[in-house]
């Protein structure tokens, strides 16, 4: 792809993220995850409704073995009720903000660790209330 497009997913995320400890190293909305990898890293932080997936894609990244490819096709539908352009919770407002900072913090830490040989600590942030997942896929049960 010629138009840049590449490096904003870099092929090795281990490298990416020892270069820059809060860059996105993962497109997880294109990765495939095992079931029982995610949930031997204690999941997605539960806490927050926006920002658990940069956290846990750094935490993914040195917990196991996770990669990017150089194919992929994927659109995203950009809308202002979004997470990340409605006012209260998009890009540049305050409640974002302050989970950027902590997601980095973490980042940071973890990047920090692997550098020093030491182990990081690759638990979730944030726990709370754990999400129930009703449907996944498949047609519609008459229920939702």
């Amino acid at each position: 792809n010629d138009s840049g497009e590449q490096a904003l997913i870099p092929l090795d995320p281990i490298q990416a993220l020892l270069e820059n400890p809060i860059c996105h190293s993962v497109f997880l909305s294109s990765a495939i995850i095992d079931r029982a990898f995610v949930l031997d890293l204690g999941g997605f932080s539960t806490a927050w409704r926006f920002g658990a997936d940069s956290e846990f894609i750094r935490r993914a990244v040195f917990g196991g073995i996770v990669k990017n490819i150089s194919d992929r096709l994927y659109f995203r539908r950009i809308h202002p009720a979004s997470l990340t352009h409605h006012h209260l919770t998009g890009f540049g407002s305050p409640e974002r903000i302050r989970i950027q900072k902590i997601v980095q913090k973490s980042g940071l830490e973890i990047v920090t660790a692997v550098k020093s040989g030491r182990n990081p600590d690759l638990a979730p942030v944030a726990v709370g209330q754990t999400a129930e997942l009703l449907y996944v896929c498949g047609p519609r049960p008459n229920w939702i």
